[in-house]
C-alpha cells in the first residue's frame, strides 16, 4: 500500500487514517462522492463545530485552504456545519413562537408554523445556494472546481445564516424597535454584513481587490434581493 503523508501532522503512514492524530485521508481535488461522504457524518456534533466557527470568522482563507487541501480533521465538514446553523435558526423560531403563544395565552401547535416555515426556508436555502455557487463560479474565477465551490458555498452561507440569526434574536428581544435599534439594523445590513462579505471574498478568491469588492457588492445585492422576495411570500 502506498505511503501517505498526513496533511494535519505530517506523519508518514499506510492506510486511510493517520495513527498519530486520526486525520482521515482525503483525496484532492474533491468530487461529488466527497459530498455524499459528508452526509454520513451530518448529525455528529463535537468541538470541531466551535473551532470551525472561530476560524470561519477569524480567517476564512485558512479554513477553505486547509479543508480543500485535505486537512479536514480540525474542522466540521461543510454539510454538517451548514445544517447545524440552519437547525439553530429553526429552533430559535420555534422557541420564540412558543413563548409568544404563552404571552398571548394562545394554544401552541408546531404544525401552525411547520408548513410555511419549512417551505419558505427550504426554497430560500436552495435558491441562495444555487445563486452563490453560480455567482462564485462564473464571476469570481479561480482554480476551484464546481465541487469545491459547493464546499465554499456551504461555509459562506453558514456564516451569513449565523449573522441572520443574530439579527433575528435582536428583533425578538425588542432591540430593533426604537431609533437606536433601527440605526443598528441599518448598520448591520449596509455596513457590517457587506464588510464581512468583502473580507470573505478577498481572502478566499484571488484577483484584484477592487474588482472582488465590486463583484461582492453585486453578490450581496443579489442575496438581499432574494431574501426580500421570499419575505413577501
Amino acid at each position: 500500500m502506498d505511503k501517505e503523508i498526513c496533511k494535519n501532522c505530517s506523519f508518514e503512514f499506510s492506510g486511510f487514517y493517520c495513527p498519530s492524530c486520526g486525520q482521515k485521508v482525503v483525496k484532492t481535488p474533491l468530487n461529488f462522492l466527497s459530498i455524499l461522504n459528508y452526509l454520513r457524518g451530518l448529525f455528529e456534533f463535537d468541538k470541531g463545530f466551535f473551532h470551525t466557527f472561530y476560524i470561519l470568522f477569524r480567517n476564512p482563507r485558512i479554513l477553505i485552504s486547509d479543508y480543500l487541501d485535505g486537512k479536514s480533521r480540525p474542522y466540521n465538514n461543510p454539510v454538517r456545519f451548514y445544517f447545524s446553523v440552519i437547525i439553530f435558526i429553526y429552533l430559535t423560531e420555534v422557541i420564540y413562537r412558543f413563548y409568544e403563544s404563552k404571552q398571548l395565552e394562545k394554544e401552541f401547535a408546531l404544525s401552525d408554523i411547520d408548513d410555511q416555515l419549512v417551505y419558505t426556508f427550504n426554497a430560500l436555502n436552495l435558491e441562495l445556494a444555487l445563486f452563490t455557487v453560480l455567482f462564485n463560479y462564473v464571476f469570481l474565477k479561480s482554480k476551484f472546481n464546481i465541487t469545491e465551490h459547493i464546499v465554499i458555498m456551504l461555509y459562506q452561507l453558514s456564516m451569513y445564516y449565523f449573522l441572520t440569526l443574530i439579527s433575528v434574536l435582536l428583533f425578538y428581544f425588542g432591540l430593533l424597535e426604537n431609533f437606536a435599534g433601527q440605526t443598528l439594523m441599518i448598520l448591520l445590513i449596509f455596513v457590517i454584513f457587506p464588510a464581512i462579505t468583502f473580507r470573505f471574498s478577498i481572502q478566499v478568491f484571488k484577483g484584484r481587490k477592487i474588482l472582488i469588492i465590486f463583484k461582492s457588492i453585486l453578490y450581496y445585492s443579489g442575496l438581499i434581493s432574494i431574501a426580500m422576495f421570499w419575505s413577501k411570500l
